[in-house]
């Protein structure tokens, strides 16, 4: 339905006067505003063209504006009001146009017109443009997949301290790569200490074996002469005696071998961890094998580390069959191949990590490649309590958040009238309350149950409270649904499982902050499916920075929206935990907000958490590993959220 606001216009907080009181009010739309009346002097005067911008149905009527119904936009009524003002050269409105491209809006998403007017915007200046192409070559969507490509627009999004940059995913990742490798390297010495010992055992055992042997060997023969000097009697008491003597010898064999059976596989286990299985990559004509450096499976790409110090490191493989093979490259760089199809380089490693590429060419032209990123051995400078290494020194406050006002919207849902109850979301908000206020000095507001209505008024509330310099925090602990386009859902008190329309969807929740004027907001979900937030990767710090280039990043990352969530878990459900008082994740939270000295970001907050939890018994079970990302289509332009202590 396509509707015209009646009231005239006005400055948006100007709708604060007068409240929504339907859910559908708070619905964010595309608006075409009346245009201004505007003067030329003292008697010319003329109206400017209509002007578009995204508001809750409620703005939009109150300012007069003209639009249609959220439930009955699509694609055709977007473009209808951004085109003209995109065509222009405005970069909001192209990135908003390409974005409307990427959603689809009623039909299946267009990524060449996106990415074109994404590129657009993205020349223009608008760095929500560049974490939009981020996203598209991240996963693939209308180009082929290239996260190195990715990453440099995420890079260039954020400015100067770009370079510094990894994937977040992938720096966990190597962390906890690097916690096992320390723990294989310490049950490997412990094994070899162990092999030591039984070695040490089975040569004495061997010993006293062997001088067993030669006193039964002896027993033998003096067993032989009283046998044949001997009566019967005398016999059979000697023959029991002999008895007792193999049986002991047989005991003392059995033993031998059970020691060398243990360091034979104790040996094997060791010979295992030096020697490692090669990495191998198959292809239709090729196969391609790296055999040096090890390369250990991630869930992002393989990651291989070399010893601290190290500059360079030698790459040895092999490519079979060898008549097949034409070529091989590494990073574009053309490597000889020998006739058995072997090879080897070096290549040089004068930053944390890198990015190898190896690509195999066969005589019709068919390519097999393996990636992997190759790392540093030592521990990364930036670490969350928790972890291993943990960083003690207090971070300093950017100056440009002296002046920031924290505002959080904590949701909990525990009493629902058609899904099972959650014993612990009133608990988990009332400790997330405590540390927010006493530590932060949070302004918060606490909404226990709502309905959808309450919830979506409390979501709209939230957005109008915050300024242009506030940072906001939003929380939701409640029951998630996930549809079968994989669509995240948060679920109010009075949800029906039959009825999508009763839950709220992420993509209205993203909507209602991309609207809002705030320069800084995290959301923290712990719900199940929750990792529907965050379908888009985050790049964190990797280098070890001095105090001084800490602050010249963090002063550069505070200047740029950031839009942020930091989830419980990814498209699973996560443990209800009622045999405890608060969730998992929100302990995990609670003590990283209140040990971490000075500063906190969200990167480093999500780097603690993720440690904690990969201890957890009940995380473990249901492999609950939080994730963190920018959320989607809000406005995220590659900045940080910072929570200083008061």
């Amino acid at each position: 339905m396509l509707m015209v606001g009646g009231a005239g216009v006005g400055n948006v907080h100007a709708s604060r006067e007068a409240f929504p009181t339907q859910a559908e009010d708070v619905l964010v739309v595309d608006c075409l505003l009346p245009g201004q009346v505007r003067r030329v002097g003292k008697i010319k005067s003329f109206l400017s063209q209509r002007r578009p911008a995204r508001l809750s149905q409620f703005e939009c009527a109150y300012r007069g504006g003209e639009f249609v119904d959220f439930d009955r936009a699509n694609l055709q009524t977007a473009v209808s009001v951004w085109q003209q003002t995109a065509e222009l050269g405005d970069a909001d409105a192209m990135n908003i146009l390409g974005e409307a491209y990427a959603k689809g809006m009623g039909v299946p998403p267009d990524y060449d017109n996106a990415r074109n007017w994404f590129e657009r915007a993205a020349a223009a200046g608008s760095r929500k443009a560049l974490q939009n192409l981020g996203h598209l070559y991240e996963n693939g969507l209308g180009v082929e997949a290239d996260r190195t490509r990715a990453l440099e627009y995420f890079r260039q999004a954020l400015g100067e301290r770009g370079e510094s940059l990894v994937y977040s995913s992938d720096a966990v990742n190597a962390q906890a790569l690097r916690d096992e490798l320390e723990q294989l390297r310490l049950s490997s010495q412990q094994q070899k200490a162990e092999l030591q010992a039984l070695k040490q055992q089975a040569e004495s055992g061997e010993a006293e074996l062997g001088e067993a042997r030669a006193a039964l060997r002896k027993l033998r023969a003096e067993y032989q002469q009283l046998k044949e000097r001997t009566g019967g009697e005398q016999q059979a008491e000697i023959q029991g005696v002999w008895r007792i003597l193999e049986e002991q010898l047989r005991q003392q064999e059995a033993d031998i071998l059970t020691k060398q059976g243990e360091i034979e596989r104790l040996r094997q286990g060791i010979d295992a961890r030096q020697n490692p299985a090669p990495y191998v990559q198959l292809g239709p004509e090729l196969a391609l094998t790296l055999e040096r450096p090890e390369i250990l499976p991630a869930r992002g790409r393989p990651v291989a580390f070399v010893a601290e110090g190290q500059r360079s490191f030698e790459l040895r493989g092999s490519v079979t069959p060898a008549s097949a093979a034409q070529s091989l490259s590494i990073d574009g760089v053309a490597v000889a191949l020998r006739e058995d199809g072997t090879f080897n380089t070096l290549l040089n490693l004068d930053m944390p990590q890198r990015s190898v590429a190896v690509i195999a060419t066969s005589q019709s032209g068919g390519e097999t490649r393996a990636e992997f990123l190759l790392m540093k051995a030592e521990r990364s400078a930036v670490q969350g309590p928790g972890s291993a290494g943990q960083e003690r020194v207090p971070r300093p406050k950017p100056a440009i958040l002296r002046t920031t006002q924290y505002r959080g919207l904590l949701i909990a849902v525990s009493g629902y009238r058609h899904y099972p109850p959650l014993p612990t979301p009133r608990a988990d908000v009332e400790l997330l309350a405590g540390v927010l206020r006493e530590r932060f000095n949070f302004d918060l507001r606490i909404v226990t149950d709502p309905t959808r209505l309450d919830m979506l008024l409390a979501l709209h509330e939230f957005r109008q409270s915050m300024g242009a310099n506030d940072a906001g925090l939003l929380y939701f602990a409640g029951h998630g649904e996930i549809d079968a386009e994989q669509r995240g859902y948060w679920i109010p008190s009075d949800a029906s499982p039959d009825d999508r329309k009763s839950w709220i969807a992420n993509g209205v929740i993203t909507d209602i902050l991309a609207v809002s004027e705030a320069r800084h907001i995290l959301v923290m979900a712990d719900s199940c499916y929750s990792g529907t937030l965050t379908r888009v990767s985050v790049p964190v710090l990797t280098e070890q920075l001095s105090a001084q280039e800490w602050n010249d990043w963090a002063s550069l990352s505070a200047q740029g929206k950031s839009r942020l969530a930091l989830t419980s878990g990814g498209l699973r459900p996560v443990p209800e935990q009622s045999d405890q008082s608060v969730s998992t994740f929100v302990r995990s939270v609670v003590d990283v907000l209140r040990e971490t000295p000075g500063t906190i970001e969200a990167q480093r907050l999500y780097r603690a958490v993720s440690s904690r939890l990969a201890g957890s018994p009940s995380a473990q079970a249901f492999a609950q590993k939080p994730e963190l990302s920018p959320l989607q289509f809000a406005g995220h332009e590659g900045g940080e959220i910072f929570l200083v202590p008061r």
